[in-house]
């Protein structure tokens, strides 16, 4: 789980998380660390078969669900924000996340890749 960026300047776009072990694919989780904990929660949640286990993990949510909303903090997995971008990616990438690129008033845009042309031509 971590923050996913477009650019290292910018603030953060959303949570993501992946699975290793399964694939690269980096999903959305909520545009802050409260929606992507409640999430994972609640996927838990579906998986737990302990009474107590559910209990305690029901009270987290409910916590959680109450500082959220007192700091002001959305519980979507996907927000406006995050469905906004999605609309702006020029392709997709093999981590399932698409790259977005920074455009001019003439519509035109560039974006520095971090590998020299030679090893661009190596790939």
């Amino acid at each position: 789980m971590g923050y996913f960026r477009d650019s290292p300047e910018e603030l953060p776009v959303y949570v993501g998380t992946n699975e290793a072990k399964k694939n690269c694919i980096i999903v959305q989780n909520g545009d802050n660390v409260f929606a992507a904990v409640r999430l994972f929660l609640m996927k838990k949640l579906k998986e737990v078969t302990d009474k107590k286990k559910t209990s305690l993990l029901k009270n987290i949510d409910e916590k959680l669900t109450e500082a959220a909303r007192e700091l002001g903090y959305s519980l979507e997995q996907k927000t406006k924000k995050m469905k906004q971008r999605d609309k702006k990616v020029v392709t997709k990438t093999f981590h399932g996340a698409g790259l977005v690129v920074p455009v001019d008033k003439n519509d035109v845009g560039y974006r520095e890749l971090p590998e020299t042309d030679g090893n661009v031509l190596l790939v």
